[in-house]
């Protein structure tokens, strides 16, 4: 496939994307639906870069192919006395899992720091390798297949917000002060900004 064709198979895509989004939301303003498609074409950008389309659940019916984004993302910030540090996690960002691990597992600054350190992360408890062997449970970064993926500082929340928006990002973490807060940031949320609660790590 060359470049001409590859545009056009990728305007193709988006373009039946956004068919599929007028169906499945009815009633949405065009705002709103901007919103949800300019976060669509982000992820598509990124399955494209990583050439993994697992990241894709494909529904098909007689008119078009319809993607739907299985991983949830998120931002996993530390607030320091000049910003937000942050880094992006791609897997299961949503509080029930990603909330309760960072609870569990970095509820202390040292260890958060060492976390956002690695740069961006796959899985935070990933137990297979890049290769999908199956290896012990650990810190999936993706500087491990070479990937420069630094931290991201924000100088205010606002900003922090807009990393979020640019790379998908459906929740926004933030530790300060001894405390993990959740925000839902999906941008076509009647949520988005508010606070979302955390559940309780289950004792054994």
């Amino acid at each position: 496939m060359n470049s001409d064709q590859s545009s056009q198979h990728k305007a193709s895509l988006r373009s039946k994307i956004a068919v599929a989004a007028s169906e499945y939301y009815p009633g949405d303003s065009l705002k709103v639906i901007q919103k949800r498609m300019n976060f669509t074409r982000s992820m598509y950008e990124r399955i494209l870069k990583e050439k993994n389309i697992d990241l894709f659940w494909s529904y098909h019916c007689p008119h078009y192919s319809f993607f739907f984004i299985m991983s949830t993302n998120a931002r996993i910030g530390l607030q320091l006395d000049g910003g937000i540090v942050s880094v992006y996690h791609h897997w299961d960002g949503y509080p029930q899992w990603l909330g309760v691990q960072l609870t569990q597992k970095y509820s202390n600054v040292e260890d958060l720091r060492e976390l956002i350190d690695g740069g961006d992360i796959s899985c935070l408890a990933s137990d297979t390798d890049w290769d999908r062997k199956s290896v012990p449970e650990h810190v999936q970064y993706y500087s491990q297949r070479g990937e420069d993926c630094p931290p991201q500082i924000a100088h205010s929340i606002t900003e922090y917000f807009e990393q979020c928006d640019n790379c998908g990002a459906e929740y926004a973490y933030i530790f300060d002060k001894g405390e993990w807060f959740c925000y839902d940031v999906k941008t076509w949320s009647d949520t988005y900004g508010e606070l979302v609660d955390i559940p309780q790590p289950q004792t054994v």
